[in-house]
C-alpha cells in the first residue's frame, strides 16, 4: 500500500513537471523555501503522516493507525474538488480491518493491538 501511494505521488509530480516544462513555466532559479514547500506539499505531508504512523503504531494499534493513515493519504492525494471524506473513511476502515484479518487469522502474524487490546 505504501509503495502504491508513493508511486502515485511520484507520478503526479512527474506529470506536473512535464506539463510545466511543455508550457515553459519551469522556474530555473532556486526559489524561496516557502515556495518549494508549497510545491512539494503532498510529499511533505505524506512524509509527516508516515512518521506519525510509525511513531504511534505500537501504542495506538494497527487497525486505528492504519485507518487514520489511509484516510489521511486519501485526503492528501485527492484533489480538493473531488474529496469525499465519508467514502475515504469507509475505504480506510475496511482496508485496515481486512489487512488485520488476513495477517492475524490467515497468516498467524501478530500486529500491534494497541489501545484496543484485541
Amino acid at each position: 500500500l505504501l509503495m502504491l501511494l508513493s508511486l502515485i505521488v511520484f507520478l503526479r509530480g512527474l506529470l506536473e513537471y512535464l506539463r510545466l516544462k511543455k508550457e515553459g513555466k519551469l522556474v530555473k532559479d532556486g526559489g524561496s523555501i516557502k515556495g518549494k514547500m508549497l510545491e512539494n506539499r503532498e510529499v511533505i505531508l505524506t512524509f509527516v503522516c508516515l512518521l506519525l504512523y510509525i511513531w504511534l503504531l505500537q501504542p495506538v494499534g494497527f487497525i486505528i493507525m492504519s485507518s487514520l493513515y489511509i484516510l489521511a493519504e486519501c485526503m492528501i492525494l485527492t484533489p480538493k474538488g473531488k474529496r469525499k471524506p465519508l467514502t475515504a473513511a469507509i475505504v480506510a476502515v475496511v482496508s485496515a480491518v481486512a489487512v488485520d484479518y488476513i495477517f492475524v487469522n490467515l497468516l498467524h502474524t501478530l500486529l500491534p493491538a494497541g489501545i484496543l487490546g484485541w
